[in-house]
């Protein structure tokens, strides 16, 4: 079974990740501080980051995929302060469904990478913020990494720092965090995609890489208060939407957080 709209590669993937339990939970703890009362998940798929905002007031989950939202709301449904609905960001009638609702942060877990216009898609979540909320946006990092693998989960781009600080800052966010995540990955991409020639992850290696987890976590961030831009596989960047007299901040390089 695929998930309509997902390249079956992908759907196989996010349900493997999905069973990953130690890396969810680490990149949920990032994410976790900036997640407010109310919440837009942009590309839910399979449900993996609801958790993060299951004590919030209210939530929309919304993926383009039918499958892919059906069975997050098969898993997490019970959870009535969560809604699950199919729907594009970058189209004008998703918007229009989703404007009035008061989001203070907007999610876009591993998704910005699949949309080809991400400008769009960025502009939308801005209108749809409050003033002074979050977007906590999470892609692909190092474009010299794009090969076969991202080419079969439906990846567009992979990103650096520097042109994902710009993008948020072209459609009016401020940036607080910009940072690499997860050094240890990059060998399991750079396997995939060159020497196995994967066109999904493998469940044995999802299983490998999060019983690791708890070995190479605490390392990595030791190892970042002394190299703060050493290479990830993924950036994490949270940017915020200003308030009306708020003035952006000219180089978001020399305040925001690595």
């Amino acid at each position: 079974m695929t998930g309509l709209h997902a390249p079956s590669a992908l759907w196989v993937t996010l349900h493997h990740i999905a069973q990953a339990p130690r890396y969810n939970r680490w990149i949920a703890s990032l994410i976790q501080p900036y997640v407010g009362r109310c919440v837009l998940d942009v590309g839910c798929g399979v449900g993996t980051f609801v958790p993060v905002y299951l004590h919030s007031d209210q939530a929309v989950a919304l993926d383009v995929s039918p499958a892919m939202v059906q069975e997050a709301r098969q898993r997490w449904g019970r959870y009535s302060h969560i809604r699950f609905l199919v729907g594009d960001i970058t189209q004008p009638e998703t918007l229009e469904v989703l404007q009035g609702l008061p989001f203070d942060t907007v999610l876009a877990v591993n998704v910005l990478e699949h949309i080809a216009d991400e400008q769009r898609a960025l502009k939308h979540m801005f209108s749809l913020l409050r003033l002074q909320g979050h977007a906590v946006v999470y892609v692909p990092a190092r474009p010299e990494l794009f090969g076969r693998l991202d080419v079969s989960l439906g990846h567009r781009r992979r990103y650096t720092r520097r042109v994902l600080v710009q993008r948020l800052q072209e459609v009016g966010f401020t940036i607080r965090v910009c940072r690499p995540v997860n050094t240890l990955g990059i060998l399991g991409w750079w396997w995939d995609n060159w020497l196995r020639r994967y066109e999904a992850i493998p469940l044995w290696q999802v299983k490998l890489f999060d019983a690791l987890v708890p070995l190479w976590r605490p390392m990595e961030e030791r190892l970042r208060r002394v190299w703060p831009t050493m290479p990830g596989l993924s950036l994490l960047c949270v940017a915020r939407k200003p308030a009306d007299k708020e003035t952006p901040e000219r180089n978001p390089f020399r305040r925001a957080r690595l």
